[in-house]
């Protein structure tokens, strides 16, 4: 006898609900007359392993439907199982299968990552997708919808929000990725996601672990904030709630809907379920279209090019009534009801629905073509000849794609937007989905913006297919060009629109705490290239513990930052009555002025680094530069390109005497690669990056850390790019050394002075007055001029010497010592060498002109070259050309003088008048008349935070001025969120006028804090920007359409029109020397080559003082 126990063969019967026969018994020699018998024992046998069985899925069924005594036997042969049992069959059969279904989707202790992740992996259905955005194929990837169906049918759940929060907590984990947008997951159909089946999971899910108060109870949630049970709690009465609305109202309506509403939804998917005509009998594929004798005498390859052919066809109807039902079911309802409300309605369709009347204009033509051909099959033996010259005939005006694919971004913002905050919209978002459509309103949308691509799928599988030889061939290639450049005007305007779209919304979201920083967010170009979020607290990676770990995830987040093309923004998200607050943590960093290391500490061999560097600007510094900065040895090159092509030439010929974050190589080398990785040392331990703003008014330095090496790895990649990507892009002058190693620590320069067409030039020092000339010296496939050596002409002793200035025309040289100014014929350079006491011997031979003098200027104005000069409150000026030609100075220069109510600063030229910048701000001088008035009009309201400022001297007050140029005057100690303090420590509150430049027929006004544009009856410049500068000029150079800004530290150059920064020059002690430049610069004008060169002087990492030249390409 078999010793299989019989009863297991009567279990699976009755699960099968199938008939025992005889002839089976008798072949597994089974006595099932005994068994009937003894039933007794053997149904509470059964029902014992049944119970144990089901238990395992924790159903309850009920006993008594089967403790009911089975009928006596039958004389038959062939016995059938009792009607109790079998109906009790078919519900355990039932129960069995729902068991079944469960089994694999649910698992114990959910809250497990590493758990939830194998069995998600193995469930999810992966595919070659077609991204919605880029239209491209991904391999081995689904959509964010699918993986939260199944997370939800794995961790027991109906939220998909918490489903959702899951797979994020499996995207930190990197199980989830997005290889194409790298952003947070999302729920739904458009994102498309793969899987790292190689990446182990740890972890645990907080959210569905058991709440920690032995206090706490199902029935009753503890005081906890964060317990879980009080969200299946609220859950309980919402439903309870729901069910006894449900019996309390008549009609299917949400509970947020109001009675008085005007639309009734219900109603409206009715009418439009009326309208929907499905065509369930349309033949889908070519085959199925044609007799079966076509099918048999053709080969498999025509076989699979009709059916591509056909396809496209069916593909198209399909599009063509999508779009059809936006129209006339989705649009219409929309335009006709209150769902979206009225103020807003028309904005919403026309963005939302952007281009889609475009579209169906040309496709539903399009399609005619396309059913027109098709219909010839029917002609020509079932066989479609081809349309490759359909398709060459409408490519060309499928342009409206490009246009609605670029609309999408600000379209989904605004569906979003209303989902949120409409109970309408979104109700009936679902209604549509649940109605004979079967698709809410981002499905139909959807298709649009995978159209383009699938007909690039679709006309190379017809490629395929189709004989090379043939013109039909022909023809389908010059489709398939015309496709492709559809596809990369679709990528650059989607592109385009997307980062633009992002770039709203964090200006909408960002929140200045103190002073409002302009940062271009209003520029179309302005892109963020990265973003994420850093600890502003170390993070312990190495400790287990549970308080560690949940200070750890507490952390994780605080400060996200942004970086742009053109700053880097750091932000603190708080909330704030349910809204998540946005507020700049720190100023914002211009990329030009940002240095970053990896570590905790910005080295102090920083300073070395930056004078060593010719044309500094801020960069990535690595670890091991600043340890060798001192170690490397000199570049002999004394050149600096602004590009980055003779950066990567200099490295070649010399890569020892280069920095090493100038060397910039390529990724295509795996040797430079490994090097690369050798160079940045990331301490595994802190994982800290540190970040300096080397501004003027607000340097700063910030350490943070990250929560993984790859994330700091791309961060400083990224800057690494963007800084490189600007030296690339604005490569707009060349800088070259005059001068290395001449002026020591103790010999620093004041002010240079070229004749002789700038082969001769007097240097003053703060001891002496030297004599220098311009040099060749031959360097790589060029020639260079520098200075030699200097020659001492005058001991300057203890700085009495404190201006200079050559008259070449005249041959006089001018000069201020103790603030008594002097003129003295050229001549006595040569007979100045050799004397006993060189100083003394140049006062003797100097004639007195001006006693008193701060300071002086020369210029030319009304067709004279006068010389200016600022003596207290009045400033005096004469024609130098009266020097030629009196004996008695004193009495016959014909001095004016013109007194003012605060003290002159600056001195401007200007085609006819002189502009004097004084503490109470800029003032027009008539050089034919004694009399002056200020260049502002205070009847211009637009400037009132220059006029009042000046008319107060901005004592006590503080003067902000607001985004959109208005201005508001508080006491030192208040703030305004949105406006910028154009106060300064330097100059004790008030604006100090520097210097003015005639651009055009306007003015560009420049303060040592901003500048800004007027016209010639002292208005403000309509729809100009304001220049704020990042640190405090102490001189200004033009050189249109740039304006260079000469700080201590570093040299701005922006573009006049907008104010961008796009340049730094960061040096030490820097100092103006000489500009060939016009200042009354007619913009028409065409400047020649020997114009552009500017002259400063800086010094370098070991004290001397370096001459350089600025020449602009």
């Amino acid at each position: 006898m078999n010793d299989e126990n019989p009863r297991h063969l009567l279990f699976n019967d009755i699960f099968n609900n199938e008939r025992i026969t005889g002839n089976t018994s008798a072949t597994n020699n089974i006595n099932f007359y005994d068994l009937i018998n003894n039933h007794e024992v053997f149904i509470s046998n059964t029902i014992n392993e049944l119970k144990n069985d089901l238990d395992k899925y924790n159903y309850v069924y009920n006993k008594d439907d089967i403790h009911k005594e089975l009928p006596k036997r039958s004389s038959k042969p062939n016995i059938i199982v009792n009607t109790n049992i079998k109906k009790h069959s078919s519900r355990i059969s039932s129960v069995s299968s729902q068991s079944s279904n469960h089994k694999k989707f649910s698992i114990h202790n959910p809250q497990y990552l590493s758990k939830v992740s194998t069995l998600l992996i193995k469930l999810v259905p992966l595919n070659n997708n077609l991204h919605s955005k880029t239209n491209k194929i991904i391999g081995n990837s689904c959509f964010g919808s699918q993986i939260v169906d199944i997370l939800m049918k794995i961790i027991k759940t109906n939220d998909r929000s918490l489903a959702t929060l899951y797979a994020r907590s499996l995207q930190q984990q990197n199980i989830i990725i997005d290889e194409v947008t790298n952003q947070k997951f999302r729920d739904n159909h458009y994102d498309l996601y793969t899987f790292d089946t190689t990446q182990k999971c740890n972890g645990i899910f907080v959210i569905l672990t058991k709440c920690y108060s032995s206090t706490c109870t199902k029935e009753r949630a503890c005081y906890s904030l964060s317990c879980p049970n009080k969200k299946s709690l609220k859950a309980k009465a919402s439903i309870r709630k729901l069910g006894h609305d449900k019996r309390n109202s008549s009609t299917n309506t949400p509970i947020s809907a109001k009675p008085s509403m005007i639309f009734k939804q219900n109603k409206i998917i009715n009418n439009i379920n009326q309208n929907y005509n499905q065509n369930n009998d349309e033949k889908t594929l070519w085959s199925s279209s044609v007799p079966e004798s076509v099918l048999t005498s053709i080969s498999s390859k025509e076989l699979k090019r009709q059916e591509a052919i056909y396809e496209v066809f069916v593909t198209e109807k399909n599009f063509v009534k999508s779009l059809e039902t936006i129209r006339d079911s989705i649009i219409k309802t929309l335009a006709e009801t209150n769902i979206i409300p009225q103020d807003i309605r028309k904005n919403f369709i026309k963005h939302v629905f952007a281009h889609v009347n475009d579209i169906y204009s040309v496709n539903k033509r399009f399609l005619d073509s396309l059913k027109d051909r098709i219909d010839l099959m029917y002609t020509q033996d079932y066989l479609i000849s081809g349309i490759g010259d359909v398709l060459l005939k409408w490519i060309p005006f499928f342009e409206p794609f490009v246009f609605y694919i670029a609309s999408r971004p600000y379209a989904k913002y605004l569906m979003e937007t209303q989902r949120q905050v409409n109970p309408y919209f979104s109700r009936f978002d679902e209604d549509l989905m649940n109605s004979k459509l079967r698709h809410g309103i981002d499905s139909f949308l959807s298709q649009g913006v995978s159209r383009p691509g699938r007909y690039v799928l679709l006309v190379k599988e017809i490629i395929k297919n189709t004989e090379q030889n043939s013109k039909e061939y022909e023809t389908l290639n010059k489709c398939l060009d015309q496709l492709n450049s559809l596809m990369k005007r679709i990528d650059k305007a989607s592109g385009a629109a997307q980062d633009r779209h992002d770039v709203i919304l964090l200006k909408q979201k960002i929140l200045f705490k103190n002073e409002f920083i302009n940062i271009g967010l209003n520029d179309e170009k302005r892109r963020i290239r990265h973003e994420g979020s850093l600890f502003r607290n170390k993070i312990n990676t190495l400790s287990t513990s549970s308080t560690n770990i949940a200070q750890n995830f507490n952390n994780i987040g605080d400060i996200q930052f942004y970086l742009l093309d053109n700053v880097l923004l750091f932000l603190k998200s708080k909330a704030v009555n349910k809204w998540n607050q946005h507020k700049v943590f720190q100023r914002p960093i211009p990329l030009p002025l940002l240095f970053v290391i990896s570590g905790e500490d910005m080295n102090t061999s920083l300073r070395k680094y930056i004078g060593y560097n010719l044309g500094c600007s801020g960069s990535v510094l690595e670890s091991s530069e600043s340890i060798n900065a001192t170690s490397l040895k000199k570049n002999d090159n004394f050149s600096y390109n602004s590009g980055i092509n003779n950066i990567v030439k200099t490295l070649d010929d010399d890569d020892v005497s280069s920095p090493i974050s100038y060397r910039r190589r390529s990724s295509n080398s795996i040797k430079d690669l490994n090097q690369n990785q050798k160079l940045s040392t990331i301490s595994h331990n802190s994982m800290a990056i540190t970040f300096l703003y080397y501004g003027a008014k607000q340097r700063y330095q910030i350490t943070l850390y990250g929560g993984q090496i790859a994330a700091i790895t791309t961060l400083l990649d990224k800057i690494k790019q963007e800084q490189l990507r600007l030296i690339q892009n604005y490569n707009i002058f060349n800088l070259y050394k005059l001068s290395e190693k001449v002026f020591d620590n103790n010999n620093k320069i004041i002010s240079l002075e070229s004749f002789d067409n700038g082969k001769k030039n007097l240097v003053l020092t703060n001891q002496s007055i030297s004599m220098c000339t311009m040099i060749e010296k031959p360097i790589i496939n060029s020639k260079q001029f520098v200075l030699s050596p200097p020659l001492k002409l005058v001991n300057n002793l203890n700085n009495k010497i404190q201006q200079i200035a050559v008259l070449e025309d005249l041959q006089i040289l001018i000069i201020l010592i103790d603030k008594k100014l002097y003129y003295v014929k050229m001549m006595i350079l040569n007979d100045i060498i050799g004397q006993n006491n060189t100083f003394e011997y140049l006062k003797q031979n100097c004639k007195e002109l001006l006693t008193n003098c701060t300071l002086f200027k020369i210029g030319k104005c009304a067709n004279k070259e006068l010389i200016v000069t600022i003596t207290g409150n009045i400033i005096k000026f004469f024609d130098l050309n009266n020097l030629m030609h009196l004996d008695n100075i004193k009495n016959k220069l014909n001095i004016t003088s013109v007194s003012f109510d605060s003290e002159p600063v600056s001195i401007s030229f200007l085609k006819n008048n002189l502009c004097i910048g004084c503490k109470k701000g800029f003032q027009i001088v008539s050089v034919t008349q004694n009399a002056h008035e200020p260049l502002l009009d205070p009847a211009d309201t637009s400037l009132e935070f220059a006029i009042k400022q000046m008319n107060n001297n901005g004592i006590g007050t503080t003067t902000i001025v607001l985004d959109n140029g208005s201005i508001t005057t508080t006491n030192t100690d208040s703030t305004n969120m949105n406006a910028v303090n154009t106060s300064s420590n330097s100059n004790n509150g008030y604006l100090k006028p520097m210097e003015i430049y005639r651009i055009g027929n306007n003015f560009l006004l420049n303060y040592q804090e901003l500048s800004f544009f007027v016209n010639s009856q002292g208005w403000r410049k309509k729809d100009s920007n304001i220049i704020y500068w990042e640190g405090i000029p102490q001189h200004f150079c033009l050189y249109y359409p740039y304006i260079l800004a000469f700080n201590t530290n570093f040299i701005e150059i922006r573009y006049v029109e907008t104010g961008e920064l796009i340049r730094c020059i960061i040096a030490e002690k820097i100092r103006l020397l000489k500009v060939n430049k016009d200042k009354n610069l007619d913009i028409k004008k065409t400047k020649d080559g020997s114009d552009n060169e500017i002259l400063y002087a800086y010094e370098d990492d070991r004290g001397y003082d370096v001459v350089a030249s600025i020449k602009f390409i």
